[in-house]
Order: structure tokens, then sequence, then C-alpha cells
């Protein structure tokens, strides 16, 4: 049996990198949930990972489909993040995870 390809992405920005960037990064690839006004209007901030399949283990530790890693990537790049890729063999679970 041929499973699909998953990447685990390890991923921080690096050290004495502003706390603004951080909070930054933090909400283009996470997303946010934010309010205003006092908590009168609630929304929700778009992120990368709203979009794409995945599996969060721990802040900066994701499992995706390799299909997917290309749209990280760029990501992480665009804000010098530091960051470490494997291909691993998914357990069923993460497949179920991610959709697959």
């Amino acid at each position: 049996m041929a499973t699909m390809p998953v990447v685990v992405v390890a991923f921080h920005l690096p050290v004495g990198t502003p706390k603004e960037v951080h909070r930054d990064f933090h909400r283009a690839v996470y997303a946010e949930d934010t309010s205003s006004s006092r908590g009168r209007y609630r929304y929700r901030r778009h992120g990368l990972l709203d979009d794409i399949p995945h599996i969060r283990i721990y802040w900066g530790l994701v499992l995706l489909r390799s299909q997917d890693v290309r749209l990280l990537r760029r990501l992480l790049e665009a804000y010098s993040a530091e960051y470490f890729m494997r291909e691993i063999k998914p357990l069923k679970e993460d497949l179920v995870g991610l959709g697959v």
C-alpha cells in the first residue's frame, strides 16, 4: 500500500527578531482570533495554514502533505525564518488529519 508523502516542518524566527515581527509572523502562519472596541466586534485574521491541510504538533512544528510544503517555505523565507523539513512515513491518524 502506497502512502502519500508527508513532511514534518520545524521552524522559528532568528534570535533577536523584534516582537512585532514575531507577532506578524504568527498571524501570517496560524491566523488569529481578535476583537476591537473592547470585544464588541470579533473577527479572524486569516493565516496560511487556514488554507492548507495540516497537523499542528506544537508551535513551530507541523505536518503537511509534501505538495503543500512550497507554500509554507515561501512564507518562512519571506520572514527569514530558520526551518528544517524532512519527509516522514505517516501514521494512519496523520493521513486522516491531513484529509487523505
